[in-house]
């Protein structure tokens, strides 16, 4: 198992390893079944990570971390569960009530996961009402395609 701390969103003072964005791309780039790539949003999903990283065998799996304090957002069960999943809804994030979404915004890694959340938090203040309607074809009320395109 490697573990790597600091992306490029965070530049710390390491020196260029641990700064290198290229050296995820090399990881990923080898076959997916001997190799993974993990970027824990918070510190009950990486401690679930680095439990399911060290029982696995012949595989090479990167654990990027922060090396600032971490949030924790989900409880050890809830961490245990998403991470099984690979996504999940977060109640106290979310406003859908348990119905289908109107917009999922997506997080990875402890930095950009912080910033879903922030973002998440405003939408509910300035725009409580906001969805997206099906397109054209399903939906009476839809724009077309052509003028929701921004025109350059």
């Amino acid at each position: 198992m490697m573990a790597q701390y600091s992306k490029i969103t965070r530049q710390e003072h390491n020196g260029f390893s641990h700064q290198q964005p290229s050296f995820i791309g090399a990881v990923l780039s080898l076959k997916a079944e001997t190799a993974r790539v993990y970027l824990p949003p918070d510190a009950n999903y990486f401690l679930s990570t680095v439990d399911h990283c060290l029982q696995s065998t012949n595989k090479v799996n990167l654990t990027i971390g922060s090396k600032q304090p971490t949030a924790v957002y989900l409880t050890t069960e809830e961490a245990v569960k998403h991470c099984r999943k690979g996504a999940s809804i977060w109640k106290f994030a979310s406003t859908n009530n348990d119905g289908e979404p109107d917009i999922m915004l997506v997080g990875v890694g402890v930095e950009v996961t912080f910033e879903v959340i922030k973002t998440a938090e405003l939408l509910q203040k300035i725009a409580p009402y906001l969805l997206v309607l099906a397109p054209e074809a399903r939906h009476l009320h839809a724009m077309t395609r052509e003028s929701f395109e921004i025109k350059r």
